[in-house]
Order: structure tokens, then C-alpha cells, then sequence
């Protein structure tokens, strides 16, 4: 059975010390717990959160250790907990191309994707397409629009770390900017399942 990762939408909707005893897993979706509806720039499947936790700050509480240990608390065995992957990104469009950190303003969801189509949204292979090193050659442009455009085209996507241990990388390019999860930080996703004895990984989705 799939369930949430949200903590307000689990303590709603579901009794997790009676799913615990009829199901023999249950599959989290521990992605999506930020939108690229929000006005700010965010990774939507981190494993933990990058400041220390207070009364002020919501982000504390989005994350995957934050959800396994709710779970935990309220009557699910770890074993039967099994962790959600995402193959894909959330992108955003910067208010501002020079303010790429987590939290920056966002202007609305990124640009689709040529294969996905869908605005906020990449799939892996989108992005890794994306950040193939371009051949910097390009054919005579007719006009000075036309070469302005080529040049925007050529411009290479920069990715950044902010916290290896804590979530995967950020790709921004021009005004735009994707948060996904790499091998890297499934690989420690991997690792954290078998620390705490999580029942497995899955993942969303293969197309």
C-alpha cells in the first residue's frame, strides 16, 4: 500500500498501528514534499534538512528521516517500511539567475521537459541529457537575435552540492533550476535504509 511522507496528511487519514498490522509493507512516498508551485527554490526529496531543527522552520520536518521516524513512533514496524526513490526532478524558473541557493525566490515552475512535457517537472534522463557537455561549435546565425538565442542554448548547466549527506544535487542554468536525486544519494538513501532496518527502496517511476 502506498502512503504518505507528509505528517499533516498522515495524522488525518491514517491509523499507522492498524495498517502496521494488516499490511506486510508499506511504500512512502518520500518525494514531493516541496512543490515547484512554491515561491521559493527547494529539493523536493531530501533525506534530511539542511539546518538544525527549531520551532520556526516547517522544512525541518520535510524530509525522509523526519517522516521513517514518525512512522516509528506511531506503531510501524521498520521492516515494512519501504522507501520511495524518485527518478525525476522539480524545476523552477529563478525571480533571479543569480540567487541559486535553496530557498531563493522562485518565479513558477520551471520549463518542460521535450520528452516529459510537463512544466516543473524532469525525468532523470532530462536532466542527464542536459548536463552532456555541449559541442560549442555552432553554424553561422543570420541575425544578432538568432545568435543571442544560440548562445543561451550553449550556456552549460552548473550543478551544486549543498549537503551531499543531506539530499541530492541542484542544476540551474540561466533562469532556470532543477533539484534531483543522482546516484550518489541513492546510494546513501540505500545505506540509511539498511541502518535502520527499513524493509527496501522502490522506485517512481521507470517510464
Amino acid at each position: 500500500m502506498a502512503v504518505p511522507a507528509g505528517i499533516e496528511y498522515i495524522q488525518k487519514g491514517f491509523d499507522v498501528r492498524t495498517l502496521n498490522q494488516y499490511l506486510d509493507w508499506m511504500n512512502l512516498l518520500t518525494y514531493d514534499y516541496h512543490s515547484a508551485f512554491e515561491p521559493a527554490v527547494n529539493h523536493h526529496a531530501p533525506l534530511y534538512p539542511l539546518e538544525e531543527p527549531n520551532e520556526y522552520s516547517v522544512d525541518t520536518e520535510l524530509n525522509i528521516d523526519y517522516t521513517i521516524k514518525f512512522y516509528l513512533e506511531n506503531g510501524a514496524d521498520p521492516d515494512k517500511l519501504v522507501l520511495g526513490i524518485p527518478t525525476y526532478g522539480r524545476s523552477y524558473t529563478l525571480f533571479n539567475p543569480d540567487a541559486v541557493e535553496i530557498g531563493s525566490p522562485a518565479d513558477g515552475p520551471g520549463e518542460q521537459g521535450d520528452a516529459t512535457r510537463e512544466k516543473g517537472y524532469l525525468a532523470y534522463y532530462e536532466i542527464c541529457e542536459a548536463l552532456k557537455p555541449k559541442n560549442k561549435k555552432r553554424s553561422v546565425v543570420d541575425d544578432e537575435e538568432s545568435e543571442e538565442d544560440s548562445e543561451e542554448e550553449d550556456e552549460e548547466w552548473t550543478v551544486m552540492h549543498p549537503n551531499p549527506k543531506a539530499m541530492g544535487p541542484v542544476a540551474f542554468r540561466g533562469n532556470q533550476w532543477v533539484g534531483y536525486d543522482d546516484i550518489d544519494i541513492v546510494r546513501r538513501k540505500a545505506e540509511y535504509v539498511a541502518e535502520n532496518g527499513l524493509g527496501g527502496q522502490f522506485f517512481f517511476n521507470l517510464k
